[in-house]
């Protein structure tokens, strides 16, 4: 009888998610034709622009997409520059819920998304920061994966290699020094803002080995962003996600999920739902991802 029970408890701690379920909302528009709300007092990032051409295309206003082409050109210690490699990035002149909280991931440095504002598509300047330690970040695909808090825990399924910020300019630090880039603006395109919401479910015991502490009834929170627009040609339909995010406020809670990321994959298969895995779209081409 003793073997039996033991038996039925090793059983149990092999289950870990025994039952478990996630149904996502719709996506939600929301009203963020707005500019990028200026970073938090003491966050800031002392930027300067001289322009170089002004551009003839159409104007740069909040909430747009914005594509940008950029040269980054690094200063060494002995004064000397050397370009980089030409690069692109996309930028949203929105603003985003919950801003300088980075909980829907990270949109780029502000004073350089309102930077962009009343510009012409076409137009270039130089960017440069006028102060030491700071520097100019923007998403590669319009989001860029949320940062780790000080705090708590923030971790999101995505396209990782696409969702590294790039870093456009920057002052003197103790480990580099300065960097400026020439930026040109290639296109801007009006786009929406999109979120949505999901209530995930476990229920398995767990053996709370080696000081553990899941509870068997766990549940939690996700949430997505995604940005669309219709751009002009080679571009089309552009559309950015970021998503499953899951964040604590603690590095531990009461009845926090556990393995959450295989539950969603196991929960919404890719085979079965290849669009919560679209992450970068331009023009019906989607960005390979990660197995």
């Amino acid at each position: 009888m003793r073997a039996t029970a033991l038996a039925a408890i090793l059983v149990l701690a092999g289950c870990d998610n025994f039952r478990e379920n996630v149904t996502p909302e719709n996506w939600k528009a929301m009203e963020v034709a707005e500019p990028p709300a200026p970073a938090l007092e003491g966050r800031g990032v002392p930027i300067s622009t001289v322009a170089v051409a002004a551009g003839t295309g159409p104007v740069v206003y909040a909430g747009d997409l914005v594509r940008l082409r950029y040269l980054r050109t690094v200063v060494n210690a002995d004064k000397t520059e050397h370009p980089q490699r030409g690069e692109e990035a996309w930028v949203w002149t929105g603003r985003e819920p919950d801003p300088n909280t980075d909980l829907w991931g990270q949109f780029g440095t502000p004073e350089l998304r309102m930077a962009l504002l009343g510009r012409r598509v076409g137009a270039k300047f130089e960017l440069r920061v006028s102060g030491k330690y700071h520097s100019v970040t923007v998403p590669r695909y319009g989001i860029a994966g949320p940062k780790s808090p000080s705090k708590g825990r923030n971790e999101y399924i995505g396209q990782y290699a696409a969702l590294e910020p790039v870093h456009l300019a920057g002052g003197e630090f103790a480990y580099g020094q300065p960097s400026w880039s020439l930026v040109e603006i290639v296109a801007a395109c009006p786009a929406d803002f999109f979120t949505r919401w999901a209530r995930m479910r476990q229920w398995g015991f767990v053996g709370n080995l080696f000081g553990s502490a899941w509870d068997t009834s766990r549940s939690g929170d996700l949430k997505w962003t995604s940005i669309e627009a219709k751009c002009p040609a080679p571009d089309g339909e552009v559309r950015f996600m970021l998503g499953p995010i899951y964040w604590t406020e603690q590095p531990v809670v009461p009845g926090m999920l556990m393995a959450w990321e295989a539950s969603y994959r196991s929960a919404r298969p890719k085979g079965s739902f290849p669009d919560d895995y679209a992450f970068v779209t331009i023009n019906g081409r989607t960005l390979p991802t990660q197995p």
